[in-house]
């Protein structure tokens, strides 16, 4: 199942559209429903869905929505966003998991390169910013 769900857009300094959300195409026949977030990108005629390219997995694993805090229902919303700064597009967004239901994470993503922690050497300088916070007591 491809469902998306909240969605997130902001517009690159070149004019470039990108959106941000969440879907379970990852997900399989069981109790978790696996889920992750994704970017995308469009240079022209948005309204044409064969110009939305280079899909870009933020999430480093799949993780199970059903331990998101529950709020009238399962919730992640109200800390996901999406920013652009020239060509670069910086996303925060929530996994949740059994250990914590609303990890904060941020990604900072370059058109075509992905994530920006691809270079070749063997420090772990990248630039993904992880940090976690209590929902509820």
């Amino acid at each position: 199942l491809q469902q998306a769900f909240l969605p997130s857009v902001a517009v690159g300094g070149d004019g470039t559209v990108v959106a941000s959300y969440y879907d379970f195409r990852n997900d399989v026949v069981g109790p978790q429903d696996l889920a992750d977030h994704w970017m995308i990108f469009c240079d022209r005629r948005c309204d044409d869905p064969s110009n939305w390219q280079d899909e870009t997995r933020l999430t480093d694993v799949s993780f199970d929505y059903n331990q998101a805090p529950f709020a009238n229902g399962l919730f992640l919303g109200d800390y996901v966003g999406l920013a652009a700064i020239g060509d670069e597009f910086l996303a925060f967004f929530q996994e949740s998991s059994v250990f914590d239901s609303a990890d904060g994470f941020f990604r900072k993503v370059v058109r075509g390169g992905g994530d920006d922690d691809d270079d070749d050497d063997d420090d772990d300088d990248d630039d993904d910013r992880r940090f976690s916070f209590r929902t509820g007591g």
